[in-house]
């Protein structure tokens, strides 16, 4: 996005869109991918999807319905690792996180 001159969204940052499930987030998001001028690049990246491709590839879960199932020790490592992976990814260029707010699980 540029405001005159002036790139308001520089390379290597990282954002976090939060919000409750079907308040909009996903649909600003690709909306905003629209609008920004084809030389800034950003990757958008779903929390909860990043979560379940590292559950996955532990064989913790099937589907990402069974995330909420987990016991809190290993949804506390998954958000743990997610959270890593996401930070080496804005390492190398601008990073949106969408995420939910919270999540109800058994764990609270």
């Amino acid at each position: 996005m540029h405001s005159g001159n002036t790139r308001l969204v520089r390379s290597g940052k990282l954002v976090i869109v939060a919000g409750i499930n079907g308040v909009g987030k996903t649909t600003v998001l690709s909306t905003m991918l629209k609008l920004l001028p084809p030389d800034l690049k950003v990757n958008v990246f779903n929390y909860g999807d990043v979560m379940l491709e590292i559950a996955k590839r532990n064989g913790w879960v099937g589907g990402r319905d069974d995330l909420r199932r987990l016991p809190l020790s290993k949804q506390l490592l998954l958000q743990e690792e997610a959270a890593e992976k996401l930070f080496d990814q804005a390492r190398q260029g601008n990073v949106v996180v969408d995420t939910h707010a919270l999540i109800t699980t058994k764990n609270g």
